[in-house]
């Protein structure tokens, strides 16, 4: 019988192989610490050699701020000196003359272009009872200036003196028209008053444009009457033709044979027509005359 033969061969195990470790990977921080030290250091050697020779850093800062305020204050300096020119350069009054009074405790300036001022006293008390100096500026000038005192006016004009000064320290808001002192004739028709006042306010009151007159004309009168709310009143005033006297003939005198109903059409016409003047857009001379040159003699006006 044969012999069972077994299998002496020890079980072979199975070979596995041991993963192999991975590549480590390349740092470079090492290398960048390095480089930014080397940077750091270099930094510092750059400030400490760039800046030894101006005191360091603080010296540097030191002399730009300085720079920088010297910049800041010379330019600050041209300009004011720029602007204090300018405001030299501007005069309105250039070259103008003066006229002042003690009695009236007043000064005021006109244009050089007028003649001297002549002052005048009122010789016809009973058809103008008001003792008030009278001002012209030449025979053939259609400007004029009155000057009075409160205490001048009778009971006849004491209700536009009593006006004028609510006017003043503005209590009234009343609009009608104040002569002081009043010539002999009437206001035939007018623009509505509207406030003035000089640069300093120290006087204020109205002006107002008006077809002033006995009979009946084409003038226009320009009237600023102010006070200085103690006992002065001053009264300036320019008159002059419309330039619409030639579109009425019969008032103007251009026509002599004029019906009366004409005449009568003629004037209402004309009074319509001051009564409806819109001072901003018009063209009269005596407004535009008003404007340029008689106002900046109201707001010359001072006490003195």
């Amino acid at each position: 019988m044969a012999e069972e033969q077994f299998d002496t061969t020890l079980d072979e195990k199975p070979v596995i192989e041991e993963p192999k470790p991975p590549k480590p990977k390349k740092s470079y921080t090492g290398l960048i610490i390095v480089i930014l030290l080397i940077v750091i250091v270099g930094l510092i050697f750059f400030i400490f050699v760039y800046t030894k020779g101006n005191g360091g850093i603080s010296e540097l800062f030191k002399k730009k701020t300085a720079t920088a305020t010297t910049t800041q204050t010379t330019e600050s300096s041209a300009t004011k000196t720029t602007s204090k020119s300018l405001t030299k350069t501007v005069d309105p009054y250039s070259g103008w003359k003066s006229y002042k009074s003690d009695k009236y405790a007043l000064s005021f300036k006109y244009p050089s272009d007028w003649n001297d001022a002549t002052e005048g006293k009122n010789e016809d008390l009973e058809m103008i009872p008001v003792d008030y100096t009278g001002i012209s500026f030449g025979d053939d000038s259609k400007y004029s200036v009155a000057l009075s005192k409160t205490t001048d006016y009778t009971d006849q004009s004491k209700d536009s003196v009593d006006l004028l000064k609510r006017i003043f320290d503005g209590s009234s808001n009343e609009v009608t028209t104040i002569w002081l002192p009043p010539g002999n004739a009437a206001i035939q028709a007018y623009v509505i008053p509207k406030y003035i006042e000089t640069t300093d306010r120290k006087w204020r009151g109205i002006y107002y444009f008006a077809n002033i007159g006995n009979g009946y004309s084409t003038a226009i009168t320009a009237l600023a009457v102010l006070t200085d709310g103690n006992d002065n009143i001053v009264q300036l005033s320019l008159t002059g033709d419309s330039i619409k006297s030639s579109e009425y003939p019969c008032i103007s005198g251009e026509q002599t044979d004029c019906s009366s109903s004409k005449l009568e059409e003629q004037v209402s016409g004309f009074h319509e027509y001051i009564n409806t003047i819109d001072e901003a857009n018009s063209s009269e001379t005596v407004i535009k005359d008003f404007h340029s040159t008689l106002k900046k003699v109201v707001a010359s006006l001072q006490s003195v």
